[in-house]
């Protein structure tokens, strides 16, 4: 492993970390992870977001209280702690035994929201909820139902920068849209629709737009009005706080923007039940990756810009010049590294009999340029077992390099284990050993996603685990040096859980020594070069005054 400041740090302070693991919840055993919600009946199909404090909102199905599957939310601490009683606040009294698409959101005040289906009024509902940092629920027991969205079972939700919430999904191939003040009230005339004759339309991923009222939908959309048997491609379109279209396609001005147009000649199509993600660029576009099962099998991405215009060639860039006579690529994840303006891209590979599947990644620069494996991609895990790579994730990490986490089976249909990877500019693996367990126990997994948090580097991963005959919901936070765990501390040399004058103390006394020197200490060596010098001194002085989790 690559040793970085914070492994130091931690090796010097790990008599505090221990004192303190009674009171934090972060595992360091990937084999005993954190647990969200457990309990009689399922907990089930997470979705993981940060909250404004450096922790997670954590939503989540329910099975085990009462009849029906209730939507829940819970909120993990920084360290991991859960924050709420048991399993986390009910959101409503749903009575429906089955689950459909759902999303949750948070924004910078400390509060979260969802969007999912409701029947606990008798009627089919899609109903909107919102938990503040106690749990408490603003908005009511019910919610806030959405009448225009009513029959919508693929709803997607996000919370503007000018703190609106905005809604969507399709009901009868039409997709509506319902805008929200924080109070839970509607916004006048900020209810809106969008259709196309004879087609079908599904809501893919919500995501804000980077300013103001500013948000953007992608969706799928089929060739007829049958979103299962019609080949199906990728639309995309932003709207102002005004729901004015901001974009404008190949159909004249305010028209969608065609990310992947379906065909028959070629065959171009993506999977039927398939929702890419799109990842805001953080200036007001998006970006988005996919997988085709048409012809090319292969893996896509496209940057849609700011403005409107699409980086990349119509229809996406390849991720792999390897043709589909001999491999395919059945998944797609993204990173967008704005710092450099890159993206890294990770994919499940497989023969073309589908007997055998591995593990892909690329990098792209903004030129388009493939930088990995002379164009055919890297080759993370190689086409050597039965076994698949599923619900993959990609996430920035630190120095422009990325973090790729993945469900690992240990068999043609089970069990799973997790694992991750940190590459760096040029694919080489960070860590060592290269591959991270993140949970290690073989079980029943599915549904990970993995968030970022405020304030730090560190990711949380969340998924259902089968592990004790019904599924529960765990999480494990990863840490920048190939750890898992309460987070290493910079500059707290003592352990004391702040960096102040002790810990300048002991850097002064070993100031100017080197490897074989008495005086040479390795945990104020922060960035390991063998001498305690000026650069050991601004790294703790940067880090002066500040508290560990």
């Amino acid at each position: 492993m690559r040793t970085t400041t914070w492994s130091r740090v931690r090796a010097a302070s790990c008599a505090v970390l221990a004192a303190a693991s009674a009171a934090a919840q972060w595992s360091s055993d990937s084999g005993v992870n954190t647990v969200v919600a457990d309990g009689a009946g399922d907990q089930a199909v997470p979705i993981v977001k940060p909250a404004s404090d450096g922790g997670v909102w954590v939503f989540f199905y329910d099975s085990g209280v009462g009849s029906g599957i209730k939507p829940r939310m819970q909120r993990l601490a920084a360290d991991g702690t859960r924050v709420f009683a048991g399993n986390g606040v009910v959101l409503a009294n749903r009575q429906n035994s089955a689950t459909f698409t759902s999303d949750a959101e948070a924004d910078a005040l400390g509060n979260a929201y969802a969007v999912f289906d409701d029947d606990s009024s008798g009627s089919s509902l899609v109903t909107v909820q919102k938990v503040d940092s106690n749990g408490n629920l603003p908005w009511g027991a019910a919610g806030v139902q959405v009448p225009a969205l009513a029959g919508s079972f693929g709803n997607r939700i996000a919370v503007c920068a000018d703190g609106t919430i905005v809604v969507a999904g399709a009901v009868s191939n039409v997709l509506q849209f319902q805008r929200l003040n924080p109070d839970g009230t509607f916004v006048p005339g900020e209810a809106w629709s969008l259709a196309e004759a004879s087609r079908g339309q599904a809501a893919a991923d919500l995501i804000t737009g980077g300013s103001g009222g500013d948000v953007i939908l992608l969706w799928v959309r089929s060739e007829t009005t049958n979103m299962v048997t019609s080949r199906k491609g990728l639309k995309i379109q932003k709207w102002d706080s005004t729901h004015t279209s901001l974009w404008s396609g190949a159909g004249g001005a305010g028209s969608p923007i065609d990310v992947y147009t379906s065909n028959a000649t070629p065959n171009r199509s993506i999977q039927s039940g398939y929702y890419p993600a799109a990842i805001p660029d953080g200036a007001g576009g998006a970006v988005v990756a996919w997988y085709d099962n048409g012809a090319d099998r292969n893996a896509w991405l496209q940057h849609v810009l700011p403005g409107g215009s699409q980086r990349f060639a119509q229809n996406g860039l390849a991720m792999s010049t390897t043709s589909s006579a001999t491999e395919y690529r059945l998944s797609a994840a993204a990173a967008y590294l704005p710092a450099v303006d890159e993206y890294v891209v990770a994919f499940e590979r497989s023969n073309t009999f589908q007997s055998l599947y591995g593990l892909g990644a690329q990098r792209v620069t903004a030129a388009g340029v493939r930088q990995w494996g002379g164009g055919q991609g890297l080759e993370l895990i190689p086409l050597n077992s039965g076994n698949h790579k599923s619900f993959i994730s990609v996430m920035p990490a630190p120095t422009n390099d990325a973090v790729v986490a993945w469900i690992e089976y240990q068999g043609a249909n089970g069990p799973m284990i997790i694992e991750a990877t940190r590459l760096d500019e040029a694919g080489a693996a960070v860590w060592t050993p290269a591959f991270l367990g993140i949970a290690t126990n073989p079980s029943g997994k599915g549904r990970l996603m993995v968030s970022g948090v405020a304030g730090s580097d560190m990711l949380v991963a969340a998924w259902h685990d089968a592990e004790t005959g019904t599924n529960d919901i765990k999480a494990q936070n990863i840490n920048m040096d190939g750890t898992l765990g309460a987070p290493p501390c910079v500059g707290d040399v003592n352990g004391d859980g702040e960096v102040g004058l002790a810990d300048l103390t002991l850097l002064l006394a070993a100031f100017g020594s080197s490897t074989g020197d008495p005086n040479y200490s390795t945990a104020v060596d922060f960035d390991s070069n063998g001498a305690i010098e000026l650069s050991d001194l601004t790294t703790l002085l940067a880090h002066f005054g500040t508290t560990c989790p």
